[in-house]
């Protein structure tokens, strides 16, 4: 991924309501 410029990350806790959730990944993504 560095070589695409992509050397950062964040972190996401997830939260309380529907809103303040991370969304699974799609079923179809590749894996790294």
């Amino acid at each position: 991924h560095i070589t695409w410029g992509l050397a950062m990350a964040f972190l996401v806790e997830e939260g309380i309501g529907i809103l303040q959730s991370v969304e699974p990944p799609p079923a179809d993504l590749p894996i790294c």
